[in-house]
């Protein structure tokens, strides 16, 4: 992966999603799943995928 430059916009959106995700799997946010989950938002993201369905639909669940 490339080292994208991401604004503060980016980034607020990267959080909503990661929030987002979260919350519907009912992970702690600083758990090692949620962590897998932010690497791939940002990956994803960072690729080019620009839209929250899209970054959703790509992503893969972490195992418990």
């Amino acid at each position: 992966m490339n080292n994208p430059t991401f604004t503060k916009k980016d980034l607020e959106f990267i959080q909503r999603i990661f929030n987002s995700r979260c919350q519907m799997l009912q992970l702690d946010p600083s758990s090692p799943e949620a962590q897998q989950i932010a690497s791939q938002i940002f990956e994803l993201y960072g690729q080019g995928v620009k839209q929250e369905h899209e970054i959703i639909a790509r992503m893969i669940l972490p195992l418990k």
